[in-house]
């Protein structure tokens, strides 16, 4: 049950993961720490392959951001 739960709700936080509102990120943020706690597997991989393009690309400011608080 918990890993069809973070099936359905992974592609929704991954999506706004990278957002410009301050609500939307902290709401991401701590959903995917609660479903990285439930389904690691699910999720780690998913967002180590968003997060190392963009610090790896320093001209999108707003992907840093939102990858330096999720650190």
């Amino acid at each position: 049950m918990k890993r069809e739960l973070v099936s359905c709700l992974r592609t929704v936080a991954l999506l706004s993961m990278f957002s410009e509102d301050s609500n939307t990120v902290s709401n991401v943020s701590s959903c995917l720490k609660w479903m990285s706690l439930m389904e690691p597997d699910l999720i780690l991989y998913p967002i180590l392959e968003r997060a190392v393009p963009a610090l790896e690309n320093l001209t999108e400011v707003s992907y840093i951001r939102s990858v330096m608080c999720r650190i």
